[in-house]
């Protein structure tokens, strides 16, 4: 029986990514490594060597295909914060 290397899956796992970026358009690291059950570090390596090969481009938290438009602020969109607003956030009785 031939034990399974870490570094065998890699191709695999960079096939997986190139299918999954390409059908989304755009990827959080987040989402991946529960994908594809790989740690969030193994995932932005992989990311980036995407990157250097041309496939995609890196952005805060994950990536886009290189033929999307969309932009990085995109991915990170966040609740507005309470701070600076007027008014109690609680009642005083």
């Amino acid at each position: 029986m031939r034990t399974v290397k870490p570094k065998d899956l890699a191709p695999k796992r960079l096939e997986q990514l190139r299918r999954i970026v390409s059908q989304d358009q755009v990827v959080r690291v987040d989402d991946l490594t529960a994908q594809l059950g790989v740690s969030a570090a193994t995932i932005r390596r992989d990311l980036d060597t995407l990157e250097s090969l041309g496939e995609l481009r890196r952005v805060y938290g994950g990536a886009v295909s290189t033929g999307s438009r969309l932009e990085e602020p995109l991915l990170m969109i966040r609740p507005p914060s309470r701070r600076g607003r007027s008014g109690p956030l609680l009642q005083q009785h």
